[in-house]
Order: C-alpha cells, then sequence, then structure tokens
C-alpha cells in the first residue's frame, strides 16, 4: 500500500516513521516484522524500509525477503541466508555480515560501508552502485560479482579472488580453495584458449574475468587480490596497496595509480596505456606494457625469438649430421605452424666462408625488431673437434633491411652483425 503525507491518520503515520518509512515510500508489513524479530524466520518477508537497526539477526532465514531500502545499520547478520533476497537501496553501514549465504542476493545502490565481509561469497551478487568504502572484503570471493560503478575506497579486500576460478558447489569456499588454484592463475602470461575454457567449464570450473571498469579502489587494501586478466580501464587505484597482487594481462588503461604501492605485484603483459603513474612505489614495469602497439608487437616477437632459436639448433643439428648447413628453411624441418605470419624466414649463407650461415626473421612490415641466428663450426683450440655454435641475435631497432653477414674468420665464434645484439635464448 503506497502512503502519501496527509492521507493517513497521525498515529499511523507516527507507527510507520517508527519503521524508518519515508513519505511516499512502500511500508514494511508490520507483521512480517513482528514475526523476524520474534522467531528469526522470515522468508519471503515484505521487509522493505523496515527499521532494524543494530537488530540482532543471527541465523535469521530472510531467503527471499524484500528488504529494499531496510536500515540494517550495525545489524548482526552473522549467518543468515540472504539467498535471492533483495536488498537494493539497503543501509548495512558496519553491519556484521560473516558466513551470510548471498546466493543472488541484490544489493543494488546498497550502503555497505565500514561492514564485516571477510571470508564472503559474493560470486555473482549484485553490487553495483554499491557504497563498500572501509568494508572488510579480505578473502572474498568476488568472482563474477557485478560490481559496475561500485565505490570500493579504503576498503580491505587483502587476498580477495576479483577474477579467477568459479568453483562448483561441491568443491567447498573459493576462498578456502587450494593455493594451487592461485598459484596457477598468478602464473599464467597468455590468455586461456577457447579449448582451455572449455576443458574446465566440462570439469565443472569455469574461468571468470572481472570487469571493474571504472570502480573506485582508492586507498583500498589489495595486497595478495587476483586481478588476472581484468578489465580495470579508468579503475581509481591512487594510494592503493596491490603488495603481492596478481594483475598479469590486465587492462589498466588510463587507470590512475598514483601512490600505488605494487611491490612484488605479478605486472606480466600488464597494459598501462595512458595510465597515471605518478609517484607509484616499487613497480616493475619490465614486463608490463605501456601502450595497446606493444602489446600487440611483445608477444609476437617472443614468439619469432622462439622460431629464430628452434632454426639455429636445426642448423648445428643438419651440420653435425651432414657436414653441411641446409640451403633452405624447408630443409630444417621446423614446423611452419609455430611460425608468425609477421615474418618471413630465410637462410643466408656465410659468403666466401663455407661453415657458417645465418637464419634470419626478416619482418614483413615496420614496428618489428628483426632476429637473427648466426651459426658457424667452431675449432676447439685445444682438441682441434670442430663442432657448429650459434648466437642468437635482435636488432637494436624495429628493420626491416637484411643484415650484412659478420666479419668471421673460419673456426672463429659466431657474432652479432652490426646494428644487432646478442641476446639469450
Amino acid at each position: 500500500m503506497k502512503l502519501f503525507l496527509g492521507s493517513i491518520v497521525a498515529g499511523s503515520s507516527l507507527f510507520l516513521m517508527g519503521l524508518g518509512i519515508a513519505d511516499g515510500a512502500m511500508a514494511a508489513n508490520p507483521k512480517h516484522v513482528a514475526r523476524l524479530l520474534k522467531t528469526n524466520q522470515c522468508p519471503l518477508c515484505d521487509l522493505q524500509n523496515a527499521d532494524l537497526e543494530a537488530a540482532n539477526l543471527y541465523g535469521a532465514n530472510l531467503v527471499g525477503a524484500n528488504l529494499s531500502g531496510a536500515n540494517l545499520r550495525g545489524a548482526n547478520l552473522g549467518a543468515v541466508n540472504l539467498a535471492d533476497a533483495n536488498l537494493t537501496n539497503a543501509n548495512l553501514d558496519r553491519a556484521y555480515l560473516r558466513q551470510v549465504t548471498f546466493e543472488d542476493a541484490n544489493f543494488q545502490g546498497a550502503t555497505l560501508t565500514n561492514a564485516y565481509l571477510k571470508g564472503a561469497d559474493l560470486n555473482r551478487v549484485n553490487l553495483i552502485g554499491a557504497k563498500l568504502q572501509n568494508a572488510n572484503l579480505s578473502r572474498t570471493n568476488l568472482v563474477q560479482t557485478q560490481l559496475k560503478n561500485a565505490d570500493l575506497s579504503q576498503a580491505n579486500l587483502a587476498g580477495a579472488f576479483i577474477t579467477g576460478v568459479t568453483v562448483p558447489p561441491d568443491f567447498g569456499r573459493l576462498s578456502q580453495a587450494p593455493g594451487q588454484i592461485r598459484t596457477s592463475l598468478c602464473e599464467r602470461d597468455t590468455k586461456p584458449t577457447e579449448q582451455e575454457l572449455a576443458s574446465a567449464k566440462k570439469a565443472g570450473f569455469e574461468l571468470s574475468f572481472a570487469n571493474l571498469a571504472g570502480v573506485n579502489f582508492r586507498g583500498a587494501n589489495l595486497r595478495g587480490a587476483v586481478l588476472v586478466a581484468g578489465n580495470l580501464r579508468r579503475v581509481d587505484l591512487r594510494d592503493a596497496d596491490l603488495t603481492n597482487a596478481c594483475l598479469n594481462l590486465a587492462d589498466l588503461t588510463e587507470a590512475k595509480l598514483d601512490r600505488a604501492n605494487l611491490k612484488d605485484a605479478k605486472l606480466q603483459a600488464t597494459l598501462f596505456e595512458r595510465a597515471s603513474l605518478q609517484d607509484v612505489q616499487n613497480a616493475d614495469l619490465s614486463l608490463a606494457y605501456r601502450s595497446t602497439a606493444d602489446a600487440k608487437r611483445v608477444p609476437i616477437e617472443a614468439q619469432t625469438k622462439r622460431v629464430t632459436v628452434a632454426l639455429a639448433r636445426a642448423q648445428q643439428k643438419f651440420q653435425i649430421e651432414k657436414i653441411q648447413f641446409a640451403k633452405s628453411i624447408k630443409e630444417l624441418g621446423v614446423p611452419t605452424s609455430s611460425f608468425t605470419k609477421e615474418y618471413d624466414y630465410k637462410v643466408i649463407p656465410g659468403g666466401s666462408v663455407k661453415d657458417q650461415v645465418m637464419v634470419v626473421a626478416q619482418p614483413k612490415k615496420s614496428g618489428y625488431r628483426s632476429f637473427i641466428g648466426v651459426v658457424a663450426v667452431v675449432v676447439n683450440t685445444q682438441t682441434q673437434a670442430a663442432r657448429p655454435s650459434a648466437v642468437l641475435c635482435e636488432s637494436e631497432k624495429p628493420t626491416q633491411k637484411l643484415p650484412l653477414f659478420p666479419k668471421l674468420k673460419a673456426g672463429e665464434k659466431p657474432t652479432c652483425p652490426t646494428g644487432y645484439k646478442a641476446i639469450s635464448r
């Protein structure tokens, strides 16, 4: 029943005001409120806008209950069953929410400032636009949780799974899952293939990568949090503690990380394009990308390097077996399925010296570095034994030009040509 100012008697108005009902708002069913406070059992109850501030509701059954707009400030909701409950725009400031069942609960626009949610399983819960400032969300499962426009500034998210693995119900709480789940996620440097995703889903697991675009994490404690491959575009992480956090493959385009602590954070293939990094602390960005161009180029160059190594080794093997070097890529027998389409692969003989050769990965377009393997038969000065030796080189700058063969004497160790530097295999 909709209540309007002036349409009800004064006594009724005072009663409804006591239940925390604003003018023009739907009222809680007083019988349902009384039942909840007396029995702790109120599934499917109409409790919208009810005043339950500081109420002790420990262990209550509120499955499917309508608590939209309810005042639960400081309430004890430990072990409460809130499955399918509607808590949109509810006030849960300083509420205790330990061991709560949140399955499919709706907290859109709710106030959860300073709330205690440690170890909570919030998988698939709607927290769109929720206020979670200073909330304790340590070791929570936030995989597939809807956090669009949520404010998590100053929140404690230490050890939280914000992106990662959704596990089947019989596997146990994700926050208590074996450490190898976190380890395997944090060691990834490439996104899983469609085959891997299908295989995991068939086994009852599902990889899920968070969409946190625009979320406010300013000053939040994200120590050890798992954010692998998450969409963190325009996220506010100023003054946040990301010590030992897993951010591999995450997209932090236009994110704000001023003064954030990234000590021991995993940042392999993490994209920081146009991100603000003023006074960022302890950040090792050596494996991260500063632009989308780098994000595209670096993996291609890394694969090209591996192919060049394989070709150089194949030349060594070919020479040992046939006492000469192969004159074409085809002769080396390296599977072309591993070849990068952005490069042409060639064999260049060593000019006048018979026992020298180069395998070359030449970019088809500008913007990529060239890779070469220089292979030469080297004579051991002590035993006089001759064996093929190789050095892997990359161009110091992006180039499409074929390199000149380095000037090597017969039996000399191979070196890189001018404009190239030796790199490890």
